[in-house]
């Protein structure tokens, strides 16, 4: 027969077995949680990155949009310059030959004023 020593020695032998089963199992459970938890949290700082990411990038774009206005009103006063800078060299062209004509004929009449 077993003594009443032996029974609890074996009483005291499974709980303590019993309870280190149990420790492990809540520690795997809460081990669990916060792998679930720090996920959770890296996934928040991730979307909160990529929204400023995107945020910066449609300000790029909106930037970019602008720059791009601005370039095309460029080419069109560059345009209308060089339209106008035609006009004034065919204006100082025909003004150097009216001047030209002015001046040989000037002196003409001076030589022809002298043979008389």
């Amino acid at each position: 027969m077993i003594s009443w020593q032996s029974i609890v020695t074996i009483i005291s032998v499974l709980c303590a077995i019993g309870g280190f089963a149990f420790a492990r199992i809540e520690y795997a459970k809460r081990s669990k949680k916060e792998d679930i938890s720090d996920a959770r949290s890296q996934v928040t700082q991730d979307v909160g990155r990529i929204t400023e990411v995107m945020i910066k990038l449609d300000h790029i774009k909106d930037d970019t949009t602008e720059i791009k206005g601005e370039i095309r009103e460029i080419k069109k006063d560059v345009s209308d310059l060089r339209e106008r800078v035609v006009i004034v060299e065919q204006s100082t062209k025909s003004a150097h030959k009216r001047m030209d004509d002015f001046a040989s004929s000037k002196i003409r009449n001076e030589k022809a004023e002298e043979d008389n």
